[in-house]
């Protein structure tokens, strides 16, 4: 009998581990797949000078909130290749501004059509739920920053 609950359970847990979510598998980095609107959950990341040794890091959830109030971002990704980046205060959209987009390989590049700056970012994951873009920026004096933004999707 002992075998028997033994073998039960062995096979509950295999059964269970091997049936994965198909919401959290990873997808191809594409157009296609990056459609839709996904809201700001996390932020981490840091700058750093080394010339002078200066190091700063920060690690933010969304909403932010504050004495003010709470904000938080949104992209919106069409299948045009165009979007919309809305920025939310205490939950009502305070500005937005038109984009243009591309992926290849796993760089996102937006273009802001508004500002003609250009942005690129590493896909790092692509879910149905899920969007973690990495970017990597470098400035005049041998300093840079590195971030980590968490999306979810909700539409």
């Amino acid at each position: 009998m002992k075998k028997f609950v033994f073998c039960a359970a062995l096979f509950a847990a295999i059964t269970f581990a091997a049936c994965s979510d198909d919401d959290e598998s990873n997808l191809p980095a594409t157009e296609a797949n990056i459609v839709g609107t996904w809201q700001i959950v996390h932020v981490e990341g840091y700058w750093e000078n080394p010339r002078y040794g200066d190091k700063e890091t920060w690690s933010e959830d969304y909403p932010d909130v504050d004495d003010e109030g709470w904000e938080y971002w949104t992209y919106t990704f069409d299948e045009r290749g165009t979007g919309t980046y809305t920025e939310y205060y205490n939950g009502e959209s305070s500005g937005s501004w038109k984009f243009s987009y591309s992926i290849s390989g796993k760089i996102l590049t937006i273009s802001d059509e508004d500002e003609g700056g250009i942005d690129r970012f590493r896909i790092d994951k692509l879910t149905k739920s899920q969007l973690v873009l990495f970017a990597r920026s470098s400035y005049d004096y041998g300093d840079w920053e590195e971030e980590t933004t968490t999306y979810k999707r909700i539409k």
